[in-house]
């Protein structure tokens, strides 16, 4: 995807020319997953031009960096505004540095009116390639990384603590060689997609007492996600899925490998505004 980056002291910015043509789904609009890899892209300059000296204590150190969590909001221009060749504009900027981990804020934009399509708070953890262990920022890192900080630290979900009701949906999918990322694990936007595939195939399948037959019908408004362990190719997942007994248009998804919880979300439909 060509694009073009600038910087200013306490934000990294990427023009996209365009969006691709398959980062829309069947029925032709923007993808929640696709935003997903947007922002992904976006968050990339901000860990290389604003914060060099905690990149490379990293690289020296032998460290990686992990996303714990995720907070996803989708706004209406990304349904209906967004389409093939439409150039968007991202931004990522520092919400805070903690002893392991460091938040950051990614914004997607349509570049010509300002009009925000998603906004995503992702929670990084460094982490030892080798042991796959939290590891601690020096205090000079930590503090250089501060006066990069721009914006409000935000709440990251926790496990989710309820017990999946007998009669959740239940769907099984063997991990691809093309989910895995340069960590060597499943890439952080390809559970989004496990967990909308799992609620395409429930609402096909008549599990939900709302979202009925073809989930692309209705858009996402939010995705919060925590990833605890992680998935490597080959491995088979089971992605157990329900709704919130008061609030239909909420699902809750419990991602497993071996009988343990390696991912949990939920995600809100919006049902009041089919696509019809």
């Amino acid at each position: 995807m060509e694009s073009d980056v600038t910087h200013t002291d306490k934000q990294t910015n990427i023009l996209f020319h365009k969006v691709p043509y398959d980062y829309f789904d069947s029925r032709g609009l923007f993808s929640v997953w696709s935003m997903s890899l947007m922002c992904q892209e976006v968050r990339g300059p901000l860990y290389k031009v604003l914060l060099p000296d905690v990149r490379e204590e990293m690289q020296r150190r032998g460290s990686t960096v992990f996303v714990k969590t995720q907070e996803i909001t989708v706004y209406p221009p990304a349904y209906r505004k967004v389409t093939p060749q439409t150039p968007l504009t991202g931004t990522a900027s520092l919400l805070h540095i903690g002893k392991t981990s460091y938040g950051v804020m990614q914004e997607l934009r349509l570049h010509r009116s300002g009009d925000i399509v998603c906004r995503t708070a992702t929670l990084m953890v460094q982490t030892d390639r080798t042991t796959r262990r939290p590891r601690q920022f020096s205090e000079d890192r930590i503090k250089s990384a501060q006066a990069k900080v721009y914006g409000v630290k935000t709440n990251f979900m926790g496990p989710i603590m309820d017990i999946p009701p007998p009669s959740s949906y239940v769907h099984r999918i063997v991990v691809a060689h093309s989910d895995i990322d340069r960590n060597r694990h499943v890439n952080q936007s390809n559970y989004v997609r496990f967990c909308l595939d799992c609620a395409a195939c429930g609402a096909m399948d008549q599990a939900y007492t709302t979202l009925r037959k073809d989930i692309s019908l209705y858009p996402v408004r939010t995705i919060s996600i925590l990833y605890m362990r992680e998935a490597v190719a080959r491995d088979q997942l089971e992605i157990i899925s329900w709704e919130d007994q008061l609030k239909p248009y909420i699902l809750y998804f419990i991602v497993r490998k071996d009988k343990e919880d390696i991912c949990h979300a939920i995600i809100t439909f919006n049902i009041d505004n089919p696509r019809l």
